[in-house]
C-alpha cells in the first residue's frame, strides 16, 4: 500500500479572504536604500540626543556606540508610495574622563600631579574605534575591545591668582622657595624685578605670571 492511500481530509468550511488581482509592492533596490537612509538618520538622532546628556566628567567618542535594527516595515502603499518604518536601539559607550587618562597615561604620570589640577589636549580627538563591533552586545555584556591612537597631553593647570598672593611683598631671592611649592606643575620658574634689589609689589595688579608650556 502506498504510504498515503488511506488517508482522507477536506476542509470543514470554505476558504474565504485573499487577494485577487495586482498588488502594488516595493522594489528590494528600493526598500534596502531606504532602509539604509532610515538607519543613518535615526543614528544621527539617537547620538544628538546621548551627547546631550552625558554625565559631569564623562565622554564619549564619535564611533563609540553600537546599534540593532528591527526588521522595515512597509505600509500604506499605492502606486507611486510607500511609508516604511524602521525601530532601532542604540548604546552609547561613555567613559569616565579620569579613568581613560589613567589608562591612556598611566596611573603613575597622573598621580605625580598630586593635588593640582591638569587639561588632556587631544583626549577627545583620538581615533577611537571598536574592535569587535560585530561581536559586541551591550545587551548581553560581551566584553569591549576599543583602539585608540593619537596624540594627548597631560599640562598641568598654574594657579596664577593662587602664586601672585604668594609671592606678593617678598624678596627677589625668595621666589625660588615659593616656585618649588608648585614642582608637580611647574618645572622651573625665575623672577625679575626692576630695579632688582626691591622686593615684590604687594599690589597683586602689579605682578605678572607668564607661563610657557615646554613642548
Amino acid at each position: 500500500m502506498a504510504k498515503y492511500d488511506a488517508i482522507y481530509a477536506r476542509i470543514a468550511e470554505d476558504i474565504s479572504g485573499g487577494f485577487i488581482g495586482t498588488k502594488v509592492v516595493v522594489t528590494p533596490a528600493a526598500l534596502a536604500s531606504t532602509t539604509a537612509t532610515l538607519k543613518s538618520s535615526l543614528i544621527a538622532s539617537l547620538l544628538a540626543q546621548v551627547k546631550t546628556a552625558l554625565p559631569q566628567g564623562y565622554m564619549m567618542y564619535d564611533g563609540g556606540y553600537s546599534a540593532s535594527f528591527a526588521s522595515p516595515q512597509v505600509g500604506n502603499t499605492d502606486k507611486t508610495h510607500a511609508l516604511v518604518s524602521l525601530n532601532g536601539t542604540l548604546y552609547g559607550i561613555l567613559f569616565k574622563k579620569s579613568d581613560l587618562v589613567s589608562r591612556f597615561a598611566g596611573s603613575e604620570t597622573v598621580a605625580s600631579f598630586g593635588s593640582f589640577q591638569y587639561t588632556t589636549p587631544g583626549l577627545e580627538a583620538l581615533d577611537f574605534s571598536i574592535a569587535n563591533l560585530k561581536d559586541f552586545a551591550p545587551d548581553k555584556k560581551t566584553a569591549l575591545v576599543i583602539h585608540a591612537k593619537g596624540n594627548m597631553k597631560l599640562i598641568g593647570t598654574i594657579p596664577a591668582d593662587e602664586i601672585k598672593k604668594k609671592l606678593a611683598g617678598v624678596a627677589l631671592a625668595d621666589t625660588q622657595s615659593i616656585f618649588k611649592l608648585y614642582g608637580p606643575v611647574i618645572e622651573s620658574g625665575t623672577g625679575e624685578l626692576v630695579p632688582p634689589w626691591s622686593k615684590v609689589p604687594k599690589d597683586l595688579k602689579r605682578i605678572s605670571v607668564v607661563v610657557e608650556e615646554r613642548r
